[in-house]
């Protein structure tokens, strides 16, 4: 998914949740979260590692190919420890 910029990458993970008779508010659900929240973290609006993976797993992606750029910040992270 490298090279989506935030809109293109919700609108991909909303055409994907479609395609796959999913929603927001299911996900939600099951993490005990507001379908807002998902929405959020989709939209790149908000960050949480947990959600992105459900948000990935729901579409049939990993975490790192869906947010990419997360994955430098990780081993950026893991580098200055």
């Amino acid at each position: 998914m490298a090279g989506l910029n935030e809109t293109e990458r919700h609108r991909f993970i909303r055409t994907f949740f479609k395609l796959r008779d999913l929603s927001f508010a299911e996900l939600a659900r099951e993490h005990a979260v507001a379908a807002s929240t998902v929405s959020s973290i989709a939209a790149g609006r908000g960050r949480s590692e947990r959600l992105e993976c459900a948000i990935a797993s729901a579409i049939g992606l990993s975490h790192a190919e869906l947010w990419p750029e997360r994955q430098s910040n990780k081993l950026s992270e893991r580098r200055a420890r």
